[in-house]
């Protein structure tokens, strides 16, 4: 089992899948959890209201925080 390490939380999963695209073009693994899909589903990309979060494997996490800077939901 893979251990990850959040990174960032964001407030929407399209900001979440924008940072971890950012993060695989460096050549970083990111994965995005989320506690629902929303009310509309799993392509809603609106706000949620547990928001989202990005991990990275550990050995990453680092570089991970140095090319994302301050994340911070809106």
């Amino acid at each position: 089992m893979t251990t990850w390490t959040q990174v960032a939380s964001c407030a929407t999963i399209l900001e979440a899948e924008m940072l971890a695209e950012q993060l695989r073009a460096a050549g970083i693994p990111a994965v995005i959890h989320s506690e629902g899909s929303g009310f509309f589903g799993a392509g809603f990309q609106g706000l949620m209201p547990s928001g989202a979060t990005l991990s990275v494997p550990p050995s990453a996490a680092e570089e991970a925080r140095e090319l994302l800077g301050p994340v911070e939901p809106e």
